[in-house]
């Protein structure tokens, strides 16, 4: 209702097989792999948790993000600045209101 943003965060993962199958040799020990018996579908999606904020948290967020994959000498400040420059049109609150 108040636009706020949310995030949810999933893991994918390969299911196992259903069974393998192998032969037996004559002292009735495993032997030889013949086959993989999968089910239909062979990746599974879980959801692990989902996180909700408001606009102004998810911008604050994505600007620290941002400095932080850019490395040393970046702020969340730099980041924001490029941002609004570049955007300013758009961007009604950025800054320390939250």
């Amino acid at each position: 209702m108040r636009g706020d943003f949310l995030i949810e965060f999933f893991i994918e993962r390969y299911k196992d097989p259903g069974a393998e199958v192998y032969s037996l040799n004559s002292e009735g020990e495993l032997d030889e792999h013949i086959r993989s018996e999968a089910y239909d579908s062979a990746v599974l999606r879980e959801k692990q948790t989902g996180v909700m904020m408001s606009q102004m948290n998810a911008f604050n967020l994505a600007t620290w993000i941002i400095a932080n994959i850019l490395g040393d000498g970046v702020t969340d400040a730099d980041v924001e600045d490029v941002i609004a420059s570049a955007f300013e049109d758009r961007i009604e609150n950025t800054g320390d209101s939250e």
